[in-house]
């Protein structure tokens, strides 16, 4: 998704949009015809209102002057710029965003746009993705590619919906109390979807009972009859069951469930195969292509969604077995020529995801495979966070990865979790049961996974974002030969 651009049949006049955004025109017209929204002065195109955005390491005043020679008739600043045609606010995220609530409201009233929220603290972009590819097997839809969850992001999404959109897929995230509040006064969904709640952000946030009450804002301020989609397996998210306005749907693995997985089984990828099963219907084979037995629970929340959107189970099912994830670094699984997967799962990580990702990392392969490791750190965990990397060091461990390489800040945390006294110290060579590393920089951990991986072996590369170890993954790929689709 272009994030600079709204669809270009959406059209404002200069004066409309300075009364939608309570700001002041400086230099510029009533009457400008407005044909698109841009936050990017790469992506302007004539006729392009310009934002110009601002934060602690970005100033989109700098830009102005560049968005207006590429074309833009307009400005979104808050102060003037001299020989710029303005439009003077208080605060240009908040215009943004009050732009984009007003676009939703319209394409509501005038054209019965729905509003799918997804919140959780792990598997969000990946329902996200499945949700939109169910639902575009029969409706328009718009979904970002990629994790456009924030204040900037969200808003960036909104305005690419136009008059022929049917529904509006929507991530939202959250870093404390009032985020998905601040989101859904934007957007507020009329299906809110709560994942799960875990420990992302919890050293930003406070404790997991903090970020239960942050995600439950995506009910409470959805729409007045909104769908509650809550999965029944996380008990803090089953409680949230009373603060829902409408109707609940619960998903799950659980007999409760209203729609659940049953005969769940994985194939060498990891791709899960399973009976799709719903009240009042007969239970439907699906067959995922996408890894990990996690994407069990994200594919019944797509399921619950396109259910409430008035699908049929078949049709679900038949749809859930063709989608893929489109959003980059999220269990991307290549073969290589070498013989060797590669897992890219880069994208970010907590405690739940990274949990998932060893889960099934040693489920891919046949009984020859070693499966071998390349785990960074996980961000935002405050006070957790030495615990947090233990832990998933010693699951490393318990689920038979038989080589880790740590890459980052925690990296001794995550192999002192590994290693036991009867194992072979860190970096030690030789033919050992068990291994660990500790690699300063990617480069290194690329190194010692070439120097290590065999033919039928699967490598996880996993960390958070900041610690960009995608560069690992995608080394390893060309180091050991893409395989041509």
């Amino acid at each position: 998704m272009d994030a600079g651009s709204v669809a270009r049949s959406t059209r404002w006049t200069s004066g409309q949009l300075a009364r939608i955004v309570n700001g002041q025109l400086v230099d510029a017209a009533e009457d400008l015809s407005l044909c698109g929204v841009s936050t990017d002065s790469r992506g302007v195109v004539a006729g392009d209102v310009f934002f110009a955005l601002t934060g602690e390491n970005h100033d989109g005043r700098a830009f102005a002057a560049q968005a207006v020679a590429a074309g833009a008739a307009l400005v979104v600043v808050s102060d003037r710029l001299p020989g710029l045609p303005c439009l003077i606010v208080a605060d240009t995220l908040a215009a943004y965003a009050a732009l984009a609530a007003e676009h939703v409201l319209r394409l509501r009233g005038d054209h019965g746009l729905r509003v799918i929220g997804i919140t959780g603290s792990s598997g969000k972009t990946s329902t996200k993705d499945l949700v939109a590819a169910v639902l575009s097997t029969q409706m328009n839809v718009v979904a970002p590619v990629g994790s456009f969850n924030n204040d900037v992001g969200l808003p960036a999404t909104v305005l690419q919906a136009d008059e022929v959109t049917d529904v509006l897929v929507l991530e939202m995230g959250m870093r404390g109390l009032g985020h998905i509040q601040r989101l859904c006064s934007i957007a507020a969904p009329d299906v809110s979807v709560v994942l799960n709640v875990g420990s992302a952000h919890v050293g930003e946030v406070g404790s997991v009972s903090d970020i239960a009450e942050a995600k439950s804002e995506i009910i409470q301020f959805a729409t007045r009859d909104a769908i509650a989609i809550l999965n029944l397996d996380d008990s803090l998210v089953s409680k949230m069951a009373h603060l829902a306005p409408s109707r609940v749907i619960g998903f799950g693995r659980g007999e409760n469930a209203d729609i659940r997985a049953e005969a769940v089984c994985l194939d060498a990828q990891a791709r899960a195969r399973f009976m799709l099963c719903m009240r009042d219907c007969a239970p439907q084979p699906v067959e995922l292509a996408v890894a990990g037995e996690h994407q069990v629970m994200n594919a019944l929340a797509a399921s619950a969604v396109a259910r409430a959107a008035g699908m049929s189970a078949e049709s679900i099912a038949a749809a859930l077995s063709s989608a893929t994830i489109r959003s980059r670094w999220r269990m991307e699984v290549v073969s290589t020529a070498d013989g060797i997967t590669v897992v890219n799962d880069a994208y970010n990580a907590n405690p739940e995801s990274m949990t998932a990702a060893l889960h099934a990392l040693t489920s891919m392969g046949d009984s020859g495979s070693a499966h071998l490791a390349v785990l960074g750190d996980m961000l935002e965990l405050g006070e957790f966070t030495e615990q947090a990397h233990l832990r998933i060091g010693a699951l490393a461990r318990q689920l038979g990865v038989a080589h880790l390489v740590a890459v980052g800040s925690f990296r001794e945390h995550l192999v002192r979790g590994y290693l036991d006294d009867s194992d072979v110290a860190v970096s030690a060579g030789g033919n050992v049961r068990v291994q660990a590393d500790m690699a300063d920089d990617w480069l290194t951990a690329v190194n010692l996974i070439i120097e290590h991986a065999n033919p039928g072996d699967v490598v996880l590369v996993k960390a958070s974002r900041g610690i960009g170890l995608e560069r690992v993954a995608e080394q390893l790929i060309g180091e050991f030969g893409r395989v041509s689709p």
